[in-house]
């Protein structure tokens, strides 16, 4: 069909990584052309079709836990960011439904995050000396057997983002919440609003806090980092691996983290900074 080939021409032009897949099956029905390059596959290859996309893309043998299928509408985008640990890269990413032939599909378009955002630097004569942030995975700050796998993720993207110039990486190991805020728009003397922390309001009650976070992110389409929907929805089971977590473990694992990073530190010539814990004392019984 000629709309097929225009489309498809179209999609092969672009430098950002395009693809579609089914939202039930996760069968690939179409990879772009940057799509091929990235994942080192011939441009005339066409023996991907009917692969699962967690596969191919993603180096799984399962669906990922992070699919986006569930957030997905025809009328909008979804944006978000995501370390792909088959390409060893981060990517902005934009996913939402397309109908054809009244079948629903996953229509995904990613793009390496440096480029995107040196791209837009570079025109006012900004440089990317510093990255806030690379978030710690869970496992790590748990302790879990599993925590070197992810450890050698993050010594990964630190070479990554050594090789954009980047000279230091924020990042943050507080349990589960990246930060937390009892209000998002608290008005200030001016008529501006704040975010804003009042820690009477701050209950036991995660999952309202939670929810409050939510409505808004969902109400303007956007994710907070620290706050994306299918974390938020698995609270319950965190804050049970998070149960034997005191403060003295989370020490030792921040120490154990710290001394397997720094020799690819040294490496990169890249610092560390951590961001003091967001507020700086317990919540919700978390160290």
């Amino acid at each position: 069909m000629l709309w097929k080939r225009i489309a498809e021409a179209l999609m092969d032009e672009s430098d950002s990584i395009m693809y579609v897949a089914g939202m039930d099956n996760y069968e690939l029905q179409y990879i772009n052309a940057q799509a091929k390059k990235v994942l080192g596959l011939p441009l005339d290859e066409q023996n991907y079709i009917g692969r699962k996309c967690y596969e191919l893309l993603q180096g799984m043998d399962a669906p990922c836990e992070f699919c986006k299928n569930s957030c997905l509408n025809r009328h909008s985008f979804y944006n978000w960011d995501h370390f792909n640990p088959k390409l060893h890269t981060h990517f902005w990413v934009r996913d939402k439904i397309i109908t054809i032939d009244d079948v629903d599909y996953h229509f995904e378009i990613a793009v390496p995050a440096n480029d995107k955002v040196q791209k837009q630097l570079e025109p006012y004569g900004f440089h990317m000396d510093v990255v806030e942030s690379v978030n710690v995975h869970d496992d790590i700050k748990i302790g879990l057997p599993t925590r070197d796998q992810y450890i050698e993720n993050y010594k990964q993207t630190i070479r990554n983002l050594s090789k954009f110039g980047v000279k230091v990486i924020c990042y943050n190991f507080m349990p589960i919440f990246d930060w937390t805020r009892s209000d998002l728009f608290h008005p200030v003397g001016d008529g501006s609003t704040a975010l804003f922390y009042e820690k009477n309001m701050i209950q036991t009650d995660y999952n309202a806090m939670a929810k409050y976070i939510l409505d808004f992110t969902e109400k303007y389409n956007m994710t907070f980092p620290g706050w994306e929907p299918e974390r938020m929805s698995k609270l319950d089971e965190l804050f049970k691996a998070y149960a034997d977590v005191d403060h003295e473990k989370l020490w030792a694992n921040l120490k154990y983290f710290l001394e397997a990073i720094m020799p690819t530190c040294r490496e990169c010539d890249i610092k560390m900074a951590i961001h003091m814990d967001d507020p700086p004392w317990d919540i919700f019984g978390l160290p």
